[in-house]
């Protein structure tokens, strides 16, 4: 049994000795956690917790009533595992849904995710789409490392705020155009001297992004057309060119029917 069910908030600050290994079994001892901060945590380097699920297990595992994680300054470090780690936060959500349309009580489960001053984190999983049901707020700051977001962050329609801060990210994705209307995006900081795409006039809201990265659609689509519409020519003139009088193509026909001439004369006599 869980040794401290009434505990809904868990605070860590400056545990350089905790790590991944020893975080999990923690935890399972605070099966409804709703707000969980991470702070100066460095030996945490994965989100493995988020799946931990150790026996004997609780009626719900770790993520089931999880509102609210920050992790501050800890030692994330991307890996494969993290995909797993989201798939297993996404499935408890959806079970917690269910249970709470089962019991006609309030069934939606807002997410608010803060990670902030983590200097070896490289980039974001592309499962955090999974997440479009619940994921609210979503603020990354101080994350040198970081270059890019991936594409299913467009999938996050619930998303209310994006903030993005002093990273490396040279161009976001054009799905974030995919994001609501509401969605705040906030991208400043060192982010803004850093960043090309979309250029800083767009940058304002999700409409704006969205209307430069169609324009952006647009013009390769019409670059394509033109290209195909100058190759074509460029294939007519050749082909003129090649069969015209004095022309390599013109002169072989001329040779091959000369030929084949001199061979039906030959045969007919």
């Amino acid at each position: 049994a869980a040794a401290f069910p009434n505990i809904s908030q868990f605070i860590l600050y400056n545990c350089p000795q905790l790590n991944d290994l020893s975080l999990s079994p923690l935890l399972s001892l605070f099966p409804n956690i709703m707000m969980l901060h991470l702070h100066g945590c460095r030996g945490i380097q994965s989100l493995d917790f988020l799946s931990c699920n150790p026996p004997p297990a609780p009626p719900h595992g770790l993520g089931l009533q999880l509102t609210i994680s920050d992790m501050k300054d800890c030692g994330l470090v991307y890996s494969p595992s993290w995909e797993t780690s989201i798939r297993a936060l996404t499935l408890a959500l959806s079970q917690s849904q269910s249970r709470s349309r089962s019991t006609n009580s309030d069934s939606d489960r807002d997410l608010q995710i803060t990670i902030r001053d983590c200097h070896e984190l490289q980039m974001i999983p592309s499962s955090i789409g999974l997440l479009r049901n619940n994921l609210t707020y979503l603020h990354l700051g101080n994350l040198p490392k970081l270059t890019s977001l991936p594409a299913a962050i467009g999938d996050l329609h619930k998303l209310d705020l994006l903030v993005v801060r002093n990273t490396s990210i040279v161009n976001l994705p054009q799905e974030i155009g995919r994001l609501q209307d509401g969605c705040q995006v906030d991208l400043s900081g060192g982010t803004t001297t850093t960043m090309i795409c979309p250029p800083r006039c767009f940058r304002g809201s999700v409409c704006a992004m969205r209307r430069y990265f169609g324009e952006k659609r647009l013009r390769v689509f019409r670059g394509l057309v033109r290209l195909v519409i100058l190759f074509q020519k460029a294939r007519m003139r050749a082909v003129d060119r090649l069969f015209e009088p004095g022309g390599k193509g013109y002169k072989r026909c001329r040779e091959s029917f000369l030929q084949s001439s001199c061979k039906h004369a030959r045969t007919t006599e």
